[in-house]
């Protein structure tokens, strides 16, 4: 019965020691783990800033670019003198590069990689 009340005791006495311990160290845990949210959410933040921004100057940039037909020289002559970038079509509207050849955006750049570099290099 003696040995029961001092186990008793001990657990009474320890018992609330360790609560604290463990609230402590959970306090401490979310915390850490809000401070981590918070760090993540503002890596975001600026990456997400960082894209707009450059999403924003190609827009920008595409907007004040002069379309001309590629045998048009003085459109061309103009949009020089003006600083501003030109994009040559050919008489349907169709792109083309400087030299009159057909551009193709989803395939331009793709022509001059092989097997072994580019999109290649990690292929299995």
């Amino acid at each position: 019965m003696k040995t029961f009340f001092r186990f008793l005791l001990v657990a009474l006495l320890l018992g609330p020691i360790a609560a604290e311990t463990a609230d402590a160290q959970g306090i401490l845990g979310r915390a850490r783990d809000a401070a981590r949210r918070g760090a993540e959410r503002a890596v975001e933040r600026e990456a997400q800033r960082r894209a707009d921004r450059a999403v924003t100057s190609v827009i920008n940039a595409a907007a004040d670019a002069v379309i001309c037909v590629i045998t048009d020289e003085a459109c061309i002559e103009q949009a020089r003198a003006e600083n501003r970038p030109v994009v040559y079509t050919d008489t349907d509207g169709n792109p083309v590069d400087e030299t009159g050849n057909p551009v193709n955006p989803a395939t331009a750049g793709a022509a001059t990689q092989r097997p072994g570099e580019g999109a290649w290099a990690n292929y299995d």
